[in-house]
């Protein structure tokens, strides 16, 4: 039971890491975007 728990927070926690790099990623886009106009 207790592993089957960790296990999850460690799919969290990488899926929370990935979407942190995603979000700074589509910023970064975003703003560069917006200096090209």
């Amino acid at each position: 039971m207790i592993s089957i728990l960790k296990h999850t927070l460690q799919i969290g926690e990488y899926n929370y890491e990935k979407a942190g790099k995603a979000f700074i990623r589509a910023k970064c886009v975003y703003r560069s975007s917006i200096n090209d106009f």
